[in-house]
């Protein structure tokens, strides 16, 4: 199927929930520029909207429409409300008094759009899914993070309900997530699509030093996570310490390292509160023990600009040491530039690394034997250069954009058409 009976495209309605560019929205953007505009139309909804946002999407040649009014329910390893972290209660407060009027947005939305199907590019978008149930709106949805028990599992039992029941189609990153949320449950596997063309291993590492300011004798380990406690800020940094004691050339290039969280009132009066009881905010944390193991010089922090294959033609390594379990696409980008990396021993982690194959594992929180990895490969390039081959390999096989395109649009064509329903077999 090319398109509808009058030729013309269908439209698709995508439901972005992130405010910021960041791993969901890199995703997102490589499939839509892949989708045949002979069959589908893609309009991307901004639920919160900024200039930011709106740009990254039209540089990418995407139609991208604000629409705010749409809230999400966060309850996943990337964010979620607890009762123990007042810093998350704004924003659970905000959804539940905003529930109604997310339904209303969601269902306003597709009268004025008249989309084919609709997609959640967030299982965070629940109270959305809700809204498209409840008035047998088509849609499917793309559950991109992994589940957190919470407190009681209350909200995660009522996810995996949703996810078993609402949908058309429940898209997961891989089965060990589809079975993290949903058990047995049958769910269609779509692997995070990725331009594996833009990777060249052949790009020159002095010259990516040099434009990084990084010197050409340095052992660079990267690491793209952010101030994110789920990436492993806080056990890197104790890692850091321990291999710069035995490798003192060594520098961690940290694209995105300097970013703080938005200062709201009441994050300032935690941000006060908190060092008193002896915890601090994040940020407090990690500059906390920048200072206490004189990490400072050997970090080299500053604004993440895009441009990742520089960065990964610059390193000697990836390092991924997150905390809790979730896609990695840092790992797929490495792999794709013959970088071997070094990660936490995670179940949708280790799908994509092997082992002493295409890279190292650790366990997560154990920052000794993460150094241990790290120096392993500093110390030895040729069982690095042979990880990294063996790691595009990998990554090109699983995750190339076109094919994972193409497998989507034809699960399209059978929510449209009115073929199949919720449990999809696996890509």
């Amino acid at each position: 199927m090319t398109a509808t009976a009058s030729g013309a495209a269908r439209t698709v309605l995508y439901v972005e929930h992130a405010g910021a560019p960041g791993g969901s929205c890199v995703s997102l953007a490589t499939l839509l520029r892949r989708l045949d505009a002979r069959r589908y139309r893609p309009i991307v909804l901004l639920v919160r909207p900024s200039e930011e946002m709106r740009r990254f999407y039209s540089d990418a040649g995407i139609e991208a429409v604000s629409w705010p009014g749409i809230r999400t329910l966060e309850h996943s390893t990337a964010e979620w409300s607890g009762v123990h972290s007042p810093l998350t209660w704004p924003s659970a407060l905000a959804s539940l008094s905003s529930w109604r009027t997310t339904q209303r947005r969601t269902l306003e939305a597709v009268s004025a759009f008249r989309p084919a199907l609709v997609h959640l590019n967030s299982v965070v978008l629940y109270p959305s899914a809700r809204a498209l149930h409840l008035s047998g709106v088509p849609f499917v949805w793309h559950v991109r993070e992994m589940p957190v028990s919470g407190h009681f599992g209350w909200r995660r039992h009522q996810q995996r309900n949703a996810l078993t029941r609402w949908p058309k189609f429940a898209l997961y990153l891989s089965e060990s997530a589809r079975h993290a949320w949903v058990g047995n449950a049958r769910g269609w596997i779509a692997p995070e699509p990725v331009e594996t063309h833009r990777f060249d291993p052949r790009l020159d590492r002095a010259e990516a030093r040099r434009s990084l300011g990084i010197p050409e004798a340095a052992r660079v380990i990267l690491y793209v996570g952010g101030i994110a406690r789920i990436k492993g800020i806080l056990p890197l940094l104790e890692a850091l310490a321990r291999v710069r004691a035995s490798e003192p050339r060594a520098v961690c290039l940290m694209p995105g390292g300097d970013v703080t969280p938005p200062r709201t009132l009441l994050y300032s009066a935690a941000a006060a509160v908190l060092p008193a009881l002896g915890s601090g905010t994040l940020t407090q944390q990690v500059a906390s023990s920048i200072e206490r193991w004189h990490l400072e010089s050997m970090l080299l922090r500053h604004r993440f600009a895009g441009e990742i294959e520089r960065h990964l033609a610059a390193s000697d390594l990836l390092v991924f040491p997150a905390v809790a379990d979730h896609f990695a696409r840092p790992i797929v980008e490495a792999g794709l530039m013959e970088r071997p990396v070094v990660a936490s021993d995670l179940p949708l982690v280790s799908e994509l690394v092997e082992d002493w194959k295409t890279g190292l594992l650790a366990p997560p929180v154990d920052s000794a034997t993460l150094a241990a990895r790290i120096l392993e490969l500093l110390s030895d390039p040729e069982l690095s250069a042979r990880m990294g081959r063996a790691a595009r390999a990998r990554m090109i096989e699983r995750f190339d954009a076109g094919r994972n395109a193409d497998a989507l649009m034809d699960l399209y064509d059978r929510v449209v058409d009115g073929r199949g329903g919720t449990g999809a077999e696996s890509q």
